[in-house]
């Protein structure tokens, strides 16, 4: 059980991944309580940090939202799914607010990767915009996060409240309805896989894994999920 209360739907058939054990199960296990907080990926068709939805999917299925960090790309040239500041502050500052009665609130946000991150011109208009005092491009990315997340009293964006107590059944109708993330392969390639049985989200789970080869991607899926 969590601190909250409350254990991650076990969501059997998993949604896709290939990491070869069950998350569910791990939380719920003896070694889940020593677990700190799950870095997960918003970016390369994993989700997207555009909006809540993806954030609240999970959270609806159980799990803590301090322990879910919002991960996503810092520079459009990290990877597919690049968000940009001005849109994510206005993302972290609902999700504060929505799940700032639950446990210890929002996890966070994790950038990949901080060297250039920031280093965008939309995002340097925005942040210059903040007058933050940053000396350097990265460290104005982070601040104006910060401002978002640190401060004492946030702002209060319009948010609606937490969904608990969904069922597996739910949480899968809630996933098929998500908007489309944004992956780093194009459509065709996608394609290749998915004709011969696999989901479209499986499909980009395994180029990703295999950094786009097909040919990998297909064994990685036939081992993983058995047609």
């Amino acid at each position: 059980m969590l601190a909250s209360g409350r254990t991650p739907n076990p969501l059997f058939p998993t949604l896709p991944h290939l990491s070869g054990f069950s998350y569910p199960e791990l939380e719920c296990s003896v070694f889940g309580k020593e677990i700190a907080w799950y870095n997960t990926q918003f970016y390369c068709g994993w989700g997207d940090a555009a909006t809540t939805q993806w954030y609240d999917a999970i959270i609806s299925a159980g799990w803590s939202p301090s322990k879910v960090v919002l991960g996503v790309v810092t520079n459009p040239g990290n990877g597919a799914g690049h968000v940009p500041v001005s849109r994510l502050r206005d993302v972290c500052a609902q999700l504060r607010e929505k799940y700032k009665t639950l446990a210890d609130g929002f996890g966070g946000v994790m950038g990949w990767e901080y060297f250039n991150c920031g280093d965008h011109d939309e995002d340097l208009v925005h942040v210059s915009s903040l007058d933050l005092n940053n000396e350097t491009v990265q460290a104005g990315w982070v601040a104006a996060l910060g401002r978002v997340l640190r401060v004492e009293e946030p702002p209060h964006p319009q948010t609606g409240r937490p969904l608990l107590g969904i069922t597996p059944d739910q949480i899968r109708q809630m996933v098929t309805k998500l908007p489309e993330a944004r992956a780093p392969w194009p459509e065709e390639t996608v394609e290749k896989l998915v004709v011969i049985g696999f989901s479209h989200q499986e499909a980009i789970a395994a180029l990703n894994a295999t950094d786009g080869n097909v040919e990998l991607a297909a064994g990685f899926l036939f081992e993983q999920y058995p047609q």
